[in-house]
């Protein structure tokens, strides 16, 4: 009889007839990651098939291949391949990736020139025939720094934070009818897509934001207590006007060392903006910018927007810190940067009871590290 106290991915029914497909599941586009594999690529593939669970089995003779996949990536991937195969899917090389991750150390430092701004003045830059030059002041070349460090990482984790493996017991791998070890498998690669997309959001954000690079409606007062929630501060094309005069004010190069950027912009805010009659006339759709651009809707005033769904909010709004508000992201190439010092592997718990019950998970070592907060600007409306 089969163990039914075990945490199960597929239970195992032997009475109903299962379908020959599976429905599609709804989930989000992972912007992010696909901009960091972007990153990457023209480096190295990252290893994502190391989770192809079942060939690593047959190849350990554990068992042979048994339960059919279907169409099970494209029932967990929108249907049409995408969040599962983002390795694979080129984007515009937004990202910096940071290949001395590969060398031995654990602190990646990395420099960027400081310049030299002295008085430029007609008259501060004479000198009379009997005067000299050397010998009188000099300063030193010199550069800032910037860390990056190499940590240890492990997926999936559970609802509540814990560090949670994939089990799956050793009758429903051999008996159940649809692939659990291929199930896992995606599983996997979701997880990892996911966690490197909240990792760009959230330290893209939060250095932003910290950093006070924040355009807000003028009825707020420039403050975050201005606000009043409910709509009343929509997105409007005159903030994103705002937003490129704070980047090119900063003299951040954009794209392709143009003053054009990328912005980040969640439905809400893009429903809102869509009613603004300025942006309905300059406004301009580029195809080109599908592939390029995950989640491409217009371009707009050397804006190149792009639609998630997974942008975080912005909380503690509001004279009583209780209103949400909706973050609008914009950055310039190299504001983030990744380095993958080993490679996404796939993780197997050779404590397994004999071969009756596997846990399943991945493991990487990589660093990652917000570059520039100056190559950024947030944008918060309600």
């Amino acid at each position: 009889m089969a163990d039914t106290t075990t945490p199960q991915v597929l239970a195992p029914e032997f009475i109903d007839k299962l379908s020959a497909s599976f429905l599609i599941q709804p989930d989000p586009e992972y912007i992010m990651a696909r901009f960091l594999y972007a990153s990457a690529a023209a480096y190295e593939a990252m290893d994502m098939e190391g989770f192809e669970i079942a060939m690593m089995q047959i190849t350990e003779r554990r068992f042979e291949r048994v339960g059919m996949q279907d169409n099970l990536a494209a029932a967990m991937s929108r249907g049409e391949g995408g969040p599962l195969l983002l390795a694979q899917m080129g984007a515009f090389p937004v990202f910096r990736y940071l290949v001395d991750a590969k060398k031995p150390g654990e602190v990646i430092k990395i420099n960027r020139p400081k310049f030299i701004d002295g008085v430029t003045t007609e008259a501060s830059r004479r000198i009379s025939s009997g005067a000299r030059f050397f010998g009188t002041t000099t300063q030193p070349i010199t550069v800032e720094q910037v860390d990056a460090v190499v940590r240890e990482y492990v997926g999936p984790l559970d609802i509540n934070g814990n560090k949670a493996p994939i089990s799956v017991t050793e009758f429903v791998e051999h008996r159940a009818e649809r692939s659990p070890l291929a199930n896992t498998g995606y599983q996997l690669k979701r997880d990892r897509n996911r966690f490197m997309d909240d990792v760009a959001w959230n330290t893209i954000i939060t250095a932003v934001r910290g950093a006070g690079y924040v355009t807000r409606p003028a009825s707020t007062g420039n403050v975050d207590t201005g606000y009043t929630g409910g709509g009343s501060e929509p997105m409007t094309l005159s903030l994103l006007w705002d937003v490129h005069e704070q980047l090119t004010t900063r003299n951040i190069p954009g794209l392709m060392n143009q003053p054009q950027y990328l912005t980040f912009i969640g439905p809400k805010a893009w429903n809102q903006l869509q009613n603004d009659p300025s942006y309905e006339r300059l406004s301009e759709f580029h195809e080109g910018y599908n592939r390029l651009f995950p989640g491409y809707l217009r371009s707009v005033s050397n804006h190149i927007l792009c639609q998630s769904n997974r942008i975080p909010k912005a909380t503690n709004l509001g004279p009583s810190t209780n209103i949400q508000g909706e973050i609008t992201l914009t950055i310039a190439p190299d504001c983030f940067g990744w380095g993958s010092a080993m490679s996404a592997k796939l993780l197997r718990n050779r404590d397994d009871d004999g071969g009756r019950l596997n846990e399943y998970g991945w493991h990487a070592y990589e660093a990652w590290q917000m570059l520039d907060n100056r190559f950024g600007q947030i944008t918060i409306t309600t």
